[in-house]
């Protein structure tokens, strides 16, 4: 299904956009939002907004702190130390890495969306309390 435009409470949803469980992504800085359904229909309902440079600079200080494998089959696994189940995999190291910070990115989105408060603080930025 593709989305051309949602207005709802002044937020845009633009063609291209991630859709993360049943959050919606908005661009950067990265605005959180999931689809209410009523009697009128459906409405996009921001729920969280997260700042694009601290959101960035916690990325890189996690991307620092990565552990890298080489498997049996000659693919790279990278971890980041400190973020359990937090993984990429590919057939280069700059294929692994990309997909670690694809998955960092995500993680992180769904742990802010959920209030978890259990992201690890990196460099003094804490994320727990967005």
């Amino acid at each position: 299904m593709s989305i051309e435009s949602h207005e709802s409470q002044n937020l845009t949803v633009p063609k291209s956009l991630r859709v993360l469980a049943r959050t919606v992504v908005l661009d950067h800085p990265f605005t959180m939002a999931h689809w209410e359904s009523s009697q009128g229909g459906s409405e996009l309902v921001q729920t969280k907004s997260v700042p694009g440079q601290l959101f960035d600079r916690y990325i890189n200080a996690a991307m620092k702190r990565t552990m890298e494998e080489s498997l049996e089959d000659g693919s790279i696994f990278v971890e980041i130390r400190g973020l359990e189940g937090v993984w990429g995999r590919g057939p280069s190291h700059e294929d692994a890495l990309r997909d670690l910070k694809e998955a960092l990115h995500d993680w992180l989105l769904l742990k802010i969306e959920a209030s978890d408060r259990d992201i690890l603080v990196l460099d003094n930025i804490d994320l727990n309390d967005i």
